[in-house]
């Protein structure tokens, strides 16, 4: 089945380092969130920012959470046609996934990372996203069209409401005295607008921040 999911590099760490149960570093793997979002990926996703980012959990990471480009971190738009995948590359930033799934959808040209090269053409309605733009010979592609590109943006969205929901059962365990500001930066970090098919409490924090 086709569709579009996000992704996340996972950092080398030590999980003693870190305040809250993390699996074993599998370094320079990457994680992949679907439907629904487990816990243990909030975590991965936490400790690998804050490794990346040589930070603590506390209101200076917070605050960084909420800032645009303010925190790195591998990743972005991955794509899935059953057997292939297709990942962001080296040094393709998670925040990429909004304005490349943009770029997409007005058949503009697209930067999600190197070595390889993943690129992204078009043809008529067609959308071809290659595993490597540069050797299109050695490589292979996922295609779909306009019509299952706004199929797989609703999916996206169910996506992050979902990751937003298990944040919070995470948060309410692991950093209950600064869950609130956490969850609302988080929704900035992870570009969700107000518009989103999300609960009334997330509509409200989007509301109030996006518009």
């Amino acid at each position: 089945m086709k569709h579009i999911a996000l992704g996340f590099e996972i950092e080398s760490f030590d999980k003693k380092e870190f305040s809250f149960p993390v699996d074993d570093s599998k370094s320079l793997s990457m994680e992949i969130f679907n439907c629904p979002v487990a816990e243990y990926q909030i975590s991965l996703f936490i400790a690998s920012m804050l490794k990346y980012n040589d930070l603590d959990l506390n209101k200076g990471f917070i605050k960084k959470l909420g800032v645009k480009d303010e925190l790195a971190l591998g990743g972005g738009l991955v794509f899935i046609n059953e057997e292939k995948v297709i990942f962001p590359s080296c040094c393709a930033d998670f925040q990429d996934w909004k304005e490349n799934l943009e770029h997409i959808k007005e058949k503009k040209s697209t930067w999600m990372g190197h070595d390889p090269d993943p690129g992204v053409e078009y043809s008529g309605e067609e959308i071809i996203v290659w595993s490597d733009d540069k050797t299109k010979s050695e490589s292979y592609f996922i295609s779909f069209n306009q019509k299952e590109l706004r199929s797989f943006e609703t999916n996206l969205k169910e996506i992050l409401t979902s990751f937003l929901t298990t944040a919070e059962i995470w948060a309410s365990k692991y950093f209950a005295d600064e869950k609130e500001k956490f969850l609302i930066n988080l929704s900035k970090y992870l570009l969700v607008e107000g518009n989103e098919q999300v609960s009334q409490r997330y509509r409200n924090w989007f509301k109030m921040l996006f518009t």
